[in-house]
């Protein structure tokens, strides 16, 4: 009777374990939907190829008007539209607008008129202005007038 009852309370046992079903469901596609997008390609900001062609995008991107210069006299400037007549403001235009072109300029500080020791400009207090690079030739822009200086050759 002990075995029996024993039996009876394994196979009650197993009975109560829980039993797993495993099912996947598969869902229909409708449809199929390609489409084409256009991505613009990333082009990094380059240096100018010659002396020419950073004169040309001068050209393009400055205006001239009349302006009064240290004696009064009014007289033709050339330099990138600004809101302010900042020196450190138009060689910041000047960047802008060259980076949205693709071409690299840096913003330079001036100190008493002169970058590595070569003379660019009257300003004899910290000036702001550009350079450009050009092969190995490294040129100052003058962001109030436009003008082009050598600077140095690197390398």
């Amino acid at each position: 009777m002990k075995r029996l009852i024993i039996a009876l309370l394994s196979l009650l046992l197993v009975s109560c374990q829980p039993t797993v079903i495993r099912e996947t469901e598969y869902i229909p596609v409708e449809s199929v939907i390609i489409k084409t997008v256009e991505v613009e390609k990333f082009t990094p900001a380059r240096d100018f190829t010659d002396l020419s062609e950073l004169q040309e995008w001068l050209n393009k991107n400055t205006t001239l008007y009349l302006a009064p210069d240290e004696n009064g006299v009014l007289t033709l400037v050339n330099h990138i539209p600004t809101d302010k007549d900042d020196c450190d403001d138009q060689a910041l235009g000047f960047q802008q607008k060259a980076l949205g072109a693709g071409y690299v300029i840096s913003v330079h500080l001036v100190e008493n008129g002169r970058i590595f020791g070569v003379k660019v400009t009257e300003f004899t207090e910290n000036h702001m202005g550009n350079l450009a690079v050009i092969g190995n030739d490294v040129y100052y822009i003058e962001p109030t007038s436009g003008e082009i200086t050598f600077i140095v050759t690197r390398d």
